[in-house]
């Protein structure tokens, strides 16, 4: 075995150590490194059928779609089609009648920095909604934290906004302009938590399903 096989294992062997150690049910590693792609998988893609995790295993995005949807964000900045200065009420009519008018003046750089006074979460009753045009609509019937700009607040519903905000510049629902503008032109073939597209409910590949394993060890 040569040095470079030697280190493969050496990482494929701490890869399964820490799996372990942390009681992660399942876990994938790429390492790309001079040229090579060395892939490692582990555990069980879902507890309920023993389906084991591969490196064709797709794990759904979740929160990690925060840079992901900043990327397409500035991806339609540098086309021209959105200013980072834009009042959301000039993009989103919604934020326009806002029960808080500060809502409507917030723009597209304070929701990326967290900086726009929005609320961290909101539920109504068409969260899984086909577009997050609709959320805008919701959101404006909330009151905001503070004035755009004063201060940092970790916002999930910032980033929703964002994402009416993409569908506002591109045309499209924010699962296809996230898709065909940026993960597609990548190589990515994406797992989305959720996607509400006609026809879009099959995976093409493995998916991990949501799990959680309980301090007795009970999954």
């Amino acid at each position: 075995m040569g040095a470079e096989g030697a280190e493969r294992d050496a990482v494929g062997a701490l890869f399964e150590e820490l799996v372990r150690e942390h009681r992660v049910t399942g876990a994938q590693l790429a390492v790309y490194r001079d040229g090579t792609l060395s892939e490692y998988a582990t555990g069980l893609a879902s507890v309920r059928t023993g389906e084991p995790v591969t490196t064709r295993t797709g794990f759904p995005f979740g929160s990690v779609t925060k840079f992901l949807t900043a990327e397409l964000v500035m991806q339609f900045v540098c086309d021209g089609d959105l200013d980072l200065d834009d009042p959301l009420a000039g993009l989103l009519p919604d934020l326009g009648r806002a029960a808080d008018p500060a809502l409507g003046t917030a723009t597209v750089r304070q929701l990326l920095s967290h900086t726009a006074g929005v609320v961290d979460s909101i539920e109504y009753d068409e969260m899984r909604g086909p577009s997050y045009r609709r959320f805008a609509g919701a959101c404006a019937r909330q009151p905001a934290l503070f004035p755009p700009g004063l201060a940092f607040s970790y916002s999930n519903t910032g980033y929703c906004l964002l994402g009416a905000v993409i569908e506002a510049a591109s045309g499209m629902d924010w699962w296809t302009a996230m898709d065909s503008c940026l993960l597609r032109p990548l190589g990515i073939e994406p797992a989305f938590l959720h996607d509400p597209r006609p026809g879009q409910g099959g995976a093409t590949r493995p998916v991990a399903e949501g799990h959680a394993l309980r301090a007795g060890g009970e999954r």
